[in-house]
């Protein structure tokens, strides 16, 4: 794609498909626009001085909200790392969201996909970073996610499901972008940069765990819990957030997505170096509680 573009020398690019496909053509965007080598010369945060091509994007998944955010992650097979590029620039300029795309999308892939919208959200509330701004996109999707998800893989052919879905996906990118994200993040690009775990489904084992992880340093996620239309009435904000993580680790079993890591094919001797590797990923530098690598690998091991 990247070799047709550039002889063709295409001034617009449009990329249909899922948070992949759609980093894809931002990095391809960022070579066809800046030239040089994409992982040597480009990685890394703000180093672009000037816009890109134009880039359309159409959504086929509901999760990654690639197509509003300011970020490609995107795998380095031979450094078995996941590799970032942020900068405003990157970001496309149209999104075209169309829920009859999504229709064939399968229940697993609905599932992991809309379990990364919410980690999206519910990371950008307990971000270092939030504000008022992001917390009514992250609150407003995590209603809609609660309210669809299980319906979007059940029955995919829900149009308005579907639909809700990428409106959710999509607030929550906008949310994420601006507050950031945090540990779970950090973890989860390095297992699917080491393990070639799905970003979503690293995303989802990782999420309730990560709350917990944050709960002593975070009085925030009753948020969450009300946003999941959970009675708090008469409860503390620690209690708010107890019921708020018992509602997201049941979401992912209604959903039927892997509750251990040892489901997808991480190895028990590799959690040390996961943990390691996650503590060079910049989303730690705006988690709520400092994290430690010992911290970190213990986290992943209750995960294992």
């Amino acid at each position: 794609g990247y070799k047709m573009a550039r002889e063709k020398e295409s001034d617009i690019l449009i990329a249909v498909g899922g948070g992949s496909v759609i980093d894809t053509a931002k990095g391809m965007n960022l070579l066809l626009s800046e030239g040089g080598d994409l992982m040597e010369d480009h990685q890394g945060a703000y180093l672009l001085e000037r816009p890109l091509k134009n880039l359309i994007t159409i959504p086929t998944t509901a999760g990654t909200g690639s197509e509003v955010t300011f970020a490609a992650v995107i795998r380095d097979s031979n450094q078995k790392l996941k590799v970032s590029f942020i900068s405003p620039y990157i970001s496309p300029n149209t999104a075209i969201l169309d829920p009859e795309v999504t229709i064939s999308c399968p229940p697993e892939l609905t599932a992991s996909t809309g379990m990364d919208a919410l980690t999206h959200a519910i990371e950008s509330i307990h971000s270092l970073q939030n504000e008022p701004i992001t917390d009514a996109l992250a609150i407003h999707a995590i209603k809609l996610i609660g309210g669809n998800l299980r319906e979007a893989v059940n029955n995919g052919e829900n149009i308005e499901a579907r639909g809700n879905m990428l409106i959710a996906a999509n607030m929550a990118g906008l949310a994420f972008t601006n507050a950031l994200v945090g540990c779970v993040h950090a973890m989860a690009h390095a297992l699917g940069g080491y393990y070639d775990v799905p970003h979503g489904i690293a995303n989802s084992i990782l999420l309730p765990y990560g709350m917990k992880y944050n709960l002593d340093y975070c009085n925030r996620y009753a948020l969450v819990a009300k946003a999941f239309g959970i009675n708090i009435e008469g409860l503390t904000k620690k209690e708010a957030s107890r019921k708020a993580i018992d509602v997201v680790l049941k979401l992912t079993k209604d959903c039927g997505i892997p509750q251990k890591l040892r489901e997808v094919g991480v190895k028990e001797e590799g959690l040390n170096k996961i943990a390691e590797i996650s503590m060079y990923d910049g989303s730690m530098l705006n988690n709520p509680r400092e994290a430690k690598v010992e911290e970190i690998e213990e986290l992943l091991r209750k995960a294992y």
